[in-house]
């Protein structure tokens, strides 16, 4: 049997939305029992998603948008969604482990 994951990849950095999927595709390659679908956000529009991902990559600053708080308020609706805080930015560390 076949299993679907779902995957979201929210970051207002286009480059970076490419590569996370390229990362995606080349690990699920060879899985020949997994299929998965991306889905990419460049803001929080993934909060009027209504479906739930089952893994979320969640960029911790979005613009002028805290993915943090992003990820706080995704959560209230959909609590089975696995959460993959990324950042290029050392001093959200800290910040990112306390969330979660």
């Amino acid at each position: 049997m076949i299993e679907m994951i779902t995957i979201g990849i929210c970051d207002d950095n286009t480059a970076e939305l490419q590569h996370i999927e390229k990362l995606l595709a080349q690990f699920f390659q060879d899985d020949k029992d997994t299929e998965f679908t991306v889905k990419k956000y460049a803001d929080s529009s993934l909060l009027h998603e209504d479906e739930e991902l089952d893994v979320l990559f969640l960029d911790i600053e979005l613009g002028d948008k805290n993915g943090l708080e992003i990820a706080g308020k995704y959560l209230e609706a959909y609590l089975n969604t696995i959460i993959v805080i990324i950042s290029s930015h050392k001093n959200y560390i800290s910040e990112a482990y306390h969330f979660l």
